[in-house]
């Protein structure tokens, strides 16, 4: 197939994919034999990431991927563990020639010859001459004296070699709150595991949180495609991150992550604890925002999709919708009274009190929750989730108090 053809019958699909009308577009794939196929999936691919950016790019490679599994058969392209990682696949394609790209461009910026490196490097060393002072002739005096003065003598060190790295004042000290210095006093020299699991009591203890968090968090399980993976799971009551968490996290970052986990442990077992609610209308929401996931345009839950297409075609549509929540809040419910038993035990919140009236909100925000998908990035509507919201300001705050004591 020529390329000129190829590129024609990759828009087609393309353009009928985004709009959502994936039986035209798999009808023009079946048009040609499938050597060809594969080449106009993998130009529609690279097409998607391109246009839509790397998270609905996947979004939209998925539900395709989806939509000819369903149609061909899962066993055909590998089940749904051959369909993640085909998209997977994909999308390290992409990231792959994007870097070249950009590789290739600097390489081709860069001076071709000696005299270019000179010119490159004066130019470089007056700008850096102008940053330092005010005045540009100041600027280069200073700038010569002060590495003149460095190469007399192995002793004295240049006054812009001491202003480089700021010691903690007493200043900064002074305005941390002393429950913070509490709270990072035992983790000055601490490191990887060691680090993760002081701070981590440190912040329970903080936030009050004893015999309702979790006793400790969770290392395990893979990365994700492009980051750490974990979090808080509001049915087992549970923090989990992958081996990254540890190994390749700032201290900064670790004590963020762990305080947004922890301000989700706070929200949803005050939503548990408060009047008027109880674990039978807590496991409905969470079943009734499952199916709601489950059936969007970006789950892999292909299967459950299939099944709710067959129901509307026989005008049950709604009975399913009915009966599949009905049955997964019967199935949360012994495991959340297991898994929150103590929480459980805590005397209850006042409906009325104020803790009582933003429990009843956070719950309305969680019938509206949008997680994370199966490749670790967050949708604007996830950001902007009033639960999100709160502990994204919760773990930056405590993360700006930290490297404030730390510096």
């Amino acid at each position: 197939m020529k390329v000129r053809l190829l590129n024609k019958v990759a828009n087609a699909v393309y353009n009928a994919a985004i709009k959502g009308d994936f039986e035209l577009a798999y009808g023009r794939l079946l048009k040609i034999n499938p050597k060809q196929q594969r080449k106009v999936l993998s130009v529609f691919n690279r097409q998607a990431f391109e246009r839509l950016g790397v998270e609905n790019g996947a979004n939209i490679v998925a539900d395709f991927a989806g939509y000819r599994g369903l149609q061909s058969g899962l066993k055909q392209v590998g089940g749904t563990k051959g369909l993640s990682q085909s998209i997977i696949d994909s999308i390290d394609l992409h990231l792959t020639d994007t870097i070249n790209i950009a590789s290739k461009r600097v390489i081709d910026e860069l001076p071709k010859s000696q005299s270019g490196w000179a010119k490159l490097m004066l130019k470089d060393s007056w700008v850096e001459a102008k940053r330092i002072c005010r005045k540009p002739a100041d600027k280069a005096k200073k700038y010569i004296k002060n590495k003149f003065d460095l190469s007399k003598s192995k002793n004295k060190t240049s006054p812009l070699i001491k202003t480089a790295k700021p010691k903690k004042t007493a200043l900064i000290t002074k305005n941390i709150p002393n429950e913070y210095k509490t709270i990072f006093a035992n983790l000055e020299g601490k490191t990887g595991q060691e680090f993760v699991d002081t701070a981590y009591e440190n912040m329970v203890n903080h936030m009050k949180l004893n015999g309702i968090a979790p006793k400790s968090i969770s290392i395990t399980g893979a990365d994700g495609v492009m980051s750490v993976n974990g979090g808080y799971d509001y049915v087992s009551n549970t923090i989990r991150y992958s081996q990254s968490f540890v190994e390749k996290c700032a201290p900064q970052q670790q004590i963020n992550l762990l305080s947004h986990e922890l301000k989700h442990c706070e929200q949803f077992t005050n939503i548990l604890r408060t009047e008027n609610i109880g674990v039978s209308e807590y496991a409905r929401t969470i079943a009734e925002n499952s199916l709601k996931q489950s059936l969007s345009k970006s789950s892999f839950d292909f299967m459950l999709k299939s099944r709710y297409e067959q129901a509307l075609k026989q005008g049950k549509g709604e009975e399913f919708i009915q009966k599949t929540v009905d049955n997964w809040t019967k199935d949360l419910i012994p495991q959340i009274e297991t898994n929150f038993a103590e929480v459980l035990k805590l005397p209850k919140i006042k409906a009325n009190s104020p803790e009582g009236i933003k429990a009843v909100q956070d719950l309305k925000a969680m019938r509206n929750y949008e997680g994370l998908d199966a490749f670790g990035f967050g949708s604007e509507t996830y950001k902007n989730n009033p639960l999100e919201v709160e502990a994204y300001a919760f773990g930056d705050s405590i993360e700006k108090i930290f490297k404030g004591f730390i510096s």
